[in-house]
């Protein structure tokens, strides 16, 4: 899709022979896919009915509770899109990081990039939480 480059020419580049009309994703119906950005919004509405298309939704659940998310919504509500959410980001469930505690048996267990730090003494024996900028020196 024109316009929707944003630095990245040599993947349009490389991914051009494969690219499709909205016609074509409109013609494809269930088979087609589309990664959506607030950006390309106005192109998706073009494809026409949408009436049996979902979105699934795969950032952080909080991310629905901001500001910006609202548009989206907005979009989702007015074409009767199906919001579905399959959270699929780097982050490890709390049953993983207890296995993976038990797994590799660490000294010490530093938690990091979390909102929740004292509920590591759960997973491990011994914890030493940080705060933000403190070096750890064993």
């Amino acid at each position: 899709m024109e316009g929707t480059t944003l630095g990245r020419e040599d993947a349009v580049k490389r991914y051009r022979g494969s690219e499709i009309t909205l016609r074509e994703i409109a013609k494809a119906g269930e088979k087609a896919f589309l990664m959506y950005r607030e950006s390309i919004r106005p192109k998706i509405e073009k494809i026409g009915d949408l009436k049996d298309a979902a979105m699934i939704y795969s950032m952080y659940e909080g991310y629905k509770r901001e500001e910006s998310f609202k548009k989206v919504q907005s979009f989702l509500d007015e074409k009767k899109i199906t919001l579905e959410t399959a959270h699929t980001s780097g982050h490890a469930s709390f049953d993983d990081l207890k296995r993976l505690a038990a797994a590799l048996k660490p000294n010490v267990l530093t938690p990091i990039h979390t909102f929740n730090p004292e509920r590591y003494a759960e997973l491990w024996p011994k914890v030493r939480s940080l705060n933000d900028g403190e070096t750890f020196e064993p």
